[in-house]
């Protein structure tokens, strides 16, 4: 008889990044700055549209993902993940953005219209790159980011092309996302191909403890989309939560929620904690804690 060994270990979640060690993929909190929905889901078989679009100063479109795109007839067009991930390639790392079919209630974006801007707290380490994505539509938008250190400051600029743009041997710009239709409120395709959704990558001070970096848009014509943001660290990553016991099973080299399908996070082949030693075993239950 199999018997599934309980294992008490402390497990860090952010949206999935798994636990903080060096050279680890931090997906950077950013829901406490988020402040609309740009993406129609299919929650709970219905659809949850979105508010404020990614276009028309944010009257005029928005994305879906594949499964509401499916759900109102669009099968030959390309719409976002359903689960909000994008597979690492050798541009970035794993990218998990802040919408999903899961969460019909949650702001998914921030937008910035005219001139703005906002700060975006980094849970604090060393990070070899910093990812953050945007669409800008209505043209190009001039971005000024303010990385602040421990002890010190450092500015960058960047142009992020239209979203409509293929992006090209840009060492600073990429598109994560292309070739997708955009809809409208009543979401109807209005555009069904040429729309894509860019990674801006920046590269911290090597050594300095980033925790924060601060967003400021300088084009006054031009309408902004902030996406998420995604880290490698270099360093242990301090989140500052507060933490509470969950059970969670681990399939595949993931760990859910019993009786969920919903991914919580990374399984680690190796952790030691109180003594124990977990090496690259499957269908373990963890106590972890997240909140």
């Amino acid at each position: 008889m199999l018997r599934i060994p309980m294992v008490s270990v402390l497990f860090w979640t952010i949206l999935g990044a798994g636990l903080p060690q060096a050279e680890t993929v931090v997906q950077i909190p950013v829901t406490s700055i988020l402040n609309t929905r740009s993406v129609t889901t299919l929650t709970d078989g219905k659809l949850v549209n979105w508010q404020v679009g990614i276009d028309g100063d944010g009257k005029a479109d928005g994305y879906l993902t594949s499964a509401a795109s499916l759900f109102v007839g669009d099968k030959n067009v390309k719409a976002l993940p359903d689960s909000g991930k994008f597979p690492a390639d050798a541009r970035h790392p794993e990218v998990v953005l802040n919408y999903s079919n899961s969460d019909g209630t949650s702001n998914q974006t921030r937008y910035v219209q005219k001139l703005g801007e906002f700060t975006m707290p980094v849970p604090p380490a060393r990070y070899s790159k910093l990812f953050m994505f945007f669409t800008s539509s209505e043209g190009p938008t001039t971005l000024t980011f303010i990385l602040t250190y421990s002890d010190s400051v450092e500015t960058v600029k960047v142009n992020l092309p239209d979203y409509f743009d293929v992006i090209t041997n840009n060492p600073a710009v990429f598109n994560l996302a292309t070739d997708m239709a955009k809809w409208n409120h009543q979401n109807v395709p209005v555009e069904k191909t040429h729309h894509n959704l860019d990674g801006i990558e920046l590269h911290p001070a090597l050594g300095l403890t980033l925790t924060e970096i601060k967003v400021s848009k300088g084009t006054n014509g031009s309408y902004l989309v902030f996406w998420g943001a995604t880290g490698i660290a270099t360093s242990p990553v301090s989140i500052g939560m507060k933490l509470r016991p969950r059970t969670v099973r681990s399939h595949q080299g993931m760990l859910f929620l019993p009786g969920s399908n919903q991914s919580v996070g990374k399984f680690i082949p190796e952790f030691r904690e109180n003594g124990f030693s977990v090496l690259g075993r499957t269908n373990f239950r963890f106590t972890y804690s997240d909140n």
